[in-house]
């Protein structure tokens, strides 16, 4: 069950640098003949564009979906890896 729990929380913190790596992406040109960024917005996008369409995220030329995203990522880990405590 420990190894459950550990796999959970790399996963979530994987993901959740792969976030940080779109913000970064955003700034410079994105999908510009580089397979890594492309895989990441690729896999970003599966989270961002559900958030993207329930709420409105651009405000001022920002986008404050991937804040949201990491927020959502930080609370849903906290939940399944408590939910997984309780079942040892």
């Amino acid at each position: 069950m420990y190894f459950l729990i550990q796999f959970v929380s790399v996963s979530f913190d994987v993901f959740y640098w792969m976030m940080i790596a779109r913000v970064l992406l955003s700034w410079v040109a994105p999908r510009a003949n580089n397979r890594l960024a492309e895989f990441v917005i690729d896999v970003t996008d599966y989270v961002l564009i559900p958030i993207r369409k329930f709420i409105p995220t651009n405000v001022g030329g920002v986008d404050f979906s991937p804040i949201l995203a990491i927020f959502l990522l930080n609370f849903l880990k906290r939940l399944v890896i408590s939910l997984l405590l309780q079942l040892m």
